[in-house]
């Protein structure tokens, strides 16, 4: 007689909570299921378990491999060996409601679908995992709909509207096979259930939710769904071989000639497990070990997607970052990273290169006026200038003085848009063959995020009187407190921190009158006069407006 339900599991030494699962699935009401447990070389107690167990009900079959392959493979193995009509996925370490597969198939008969998504309760163990369940069971929510064809993939994997998850899904078998004669056998610590989901998801038809029961009881934090620190080998191992399930997917489509129709897919595919990586730098590696954590993820992805997606976790508080990124020494990072950036073979190579943050009015048409003279001066250098701004056309410059926009700019810039900027100065500093930038002026939070990026893709940055700006910031200011250097005399700096716009600014823009910026843009244009202090050092400098203060949050 042909089974109902295939259900397959797993598994690895698992000899704490093998018997309790398979107990679940002894115990279902519908009786006409085979459970077949792929045992993967484990070297516990679990083999004499899962035989003991199996010797006493006929319907387990056991399959076991004297070498670890990884429970993706073990699943595929599962699949070739399934008979039922459909099958269920059920890890070692998690259980199924009495008459989970009774309540399923009914439901799959009244209206079959090729995947039909139930609900799941998710039960913690552990200290400090309850926060992890709880959006653990956001996750498995079912999406309470019927969807058709590619549909089904977008949802899970371009919008996140149902999770990726194999468990918690009834499919029909014959859909399994398909999916699994094409998925490549990665060995892959993580991301193993998105490769697959992708492929039952594109062989599927239909795809509906049934959220009326929670059958599925998922342990977090029992077996290996915890979030324990972690070594920086283990991190690269798990974290970083993610990569290779975008690869594959995108291989996948460029050999249908689909890429186009599913771009979206596999570009948030590409941010979700960029996002987790970082998750695991901020949160399971030791303080001292994040900075090589983050430098492999710079190398494994790129710097632009590396700095940008830090930047969205941590943006108002870009002090948290150097603490661990240059606590240790001031070597640059940029050294450890020389071929991040492709020069061009052909680019002028500019030995001195300003930069100057828009202020407002017309002053920067006056830097550019004040720049031109000063470097006409140096007759060995060829100066490039990057503006927040354009210069009017009414200014008089020199003929081979050069400048370029850098867009956006810095006051349209918050965490999301961070990455469109890297992307334009990473361009310019390939084009021109950037080595050394001086800062002229600088405010705001995007600051720290700006030097660090030009840290990483080898980019010396100074302030005006030609020191090393992150050793100055570092070194003399601290970073968690409002900084303002103005009794340096030069490069006055303005930077909130996450305590301060708590306490301060409620999470809301916040932003002086126009008509006070007028009067301080005004009294400060007085004192820059009577100071006649332009110059300092060989670089124009202008002391930092008292700026339209802006804050940028998330929501």
């Amino acid at each position: 007689m042909t089974p109902d339900v295939s259900i397959i599991i797993p598994v690895y030494n698992a000899q704490d909570f093998i018997e309790n699962t398979i107990e679940s699935v002894f115990n279902q009401t519908l009786q006409n299921i085979e459970i077949i447990v792929i045992n993967d070389a484990s070297i516990d107690n679990t083999p004499q378990i899962i035989e003991r167990l199996s010797a006493a009900d006929s319907r387990l079959k056991v399959v076991t491999y004297e070498q670890n392959n990884g429970a993706e493979y073990a699943r595929k193995v599962g699949v070739e060996h399934a008979q039922g009509r459909y099958i269920l996925f059920l890890d070692a370490d998690d259980g199924l409601v009495r008459n989970a597969c009774e309540l399923l198939l009914a439901e799959i008969q009244k209206r079959p679908v090729d995947i039909l998504h139930f609900g799941t309760e998710v039960e913690w163990h552990g200290e400090g995992v309850k926060h992890f369940a709880t959006h653990m069971q956001r996750f498995v929510m079912p999406l309470n709909i019927e969807m058709q064809g590619m549909e089904i993939t977008k949802a899970a994997l371009e919008r996140s509207e149902h999770s990726w998850s194999l468990w918690g899904k009834l499919l029909k078998t014959s859909l399994c096979k398909e999916a699994y004669r094409h998925i490549p056998m990665l060995r892959l610590p993580l991301g193993e259930d998105l490769l697959a989901y992708f492929f039952i998801s594109y062989f599927s038809q239909t795809y509906r939710g049934f959220p009326d029961y929670q059958l599925y009881q998922y342990n977090y934090g029992l077996g290996g769904s915890n979030n324990q620190q972690v070594t920086l080998d283990v991190f690269e191992q798990r974290w970083l071989s993610t990569l290779r399930v975008v690869n594959c997917i995108e291989d996948f489509l460029t050999k249908r000639d689909e890429l186009a129709l599913y771009e979206n897919v596999l570009k948030e595919v590409r941010a979700h497990f960029l996002d987790e990586a970082t998750g695991a730098i901020l949160t399971l590696l030791q303080p001292q070990q994040r900075k090589a954590g983050f430098l492999r993820v710079v190398n494994t992805w790129s710097a632009v997607e590396a700095i940008a997606n830090l930047a969205s976790f941590e943006w108002l508080s870009p002090h948290h970052i150097w603490i661990w990124m240059f606590a240790d020494s001031r070597s640059t990072l940029g050294s450890q990273n020389e071929s991040l950036i492709v020069k061009d073979p052909a680019a002028t190579q500019y030995q001195h290169t300003a930069y100057y943050s828009f202020m407002g009015t017309n002053l920067v048409d006056r830097v550019a006026q004040f720049l031109a003279a000063d470097f006409d001066t140096r007759a060995d250098e060829k100066p490039l200038m990057l503006l927040e701004d354009t210069i009017s056309s009414y200014v008089e410059l020199p003929d081979d003085f050069e400048y370029h926009s850098i867009q956006p700019k810095y006051e349209c810039v918050l965490a999301a848009s961070f990455k469109n900027r890297c992307q334009a100065v990473q361009q310019l500093v390939s084009r021109h063959g950037i080595k050394r930038l001086v800062i002229l002026d600088y405010a705001d939070v995007l600051i720290f995020w700006d030097l660090l990026f030009f840290e990483v893709i080898g980019v010396k940055v100074e302030n005006s009187a030609g020191e090393d700006m992150i050793a100055k910031l570092y070194t003399e200011h601290g970073l968690d407190k409002l900084i303002r250097a103005g009794s340096s005399g030069y490069d006055r700096v303005l930077v909130s921190d996450e305590d301060f716009v708590r306490e301060k600014l409620g999470h809301k823009w916040a932003s002086i009158s126009y008509k006070e910026q007028a009067l301080r843009m005004k009294n400060q244009t007085q004192e820059i006069k009577e100071s006649n202090s332009y110059k300092l050092g060989k670089v124009l400098t202008l002391p930092v407006r008292l700026i339209k203060y802006k804050v940028f949050t998330q929501h």
